[in-house]
């Protein structure tokens, strides 16, 4: 079980920093996206 964790460990952890980094990208889409609706607004 133990060697089964480990050879899963690294696999994992870029599953985790992938999941990460498209979370961040997402943040940053909506984050621009509120900022364009704001100026659009104050046209």
């Amino acid at each position: 079980m133990i060697f089964i964790v480990a050879d899963l460990m690294p696999r994992l952890l870029k599953l985790e920093a992938s999941l990460k980094d498209d979370e961040m990208k997402a943040k940053a889409a909506m984050e621009t996206n509120q900022a364009q609706e704001i100026k659009s607004c104050r046209k």
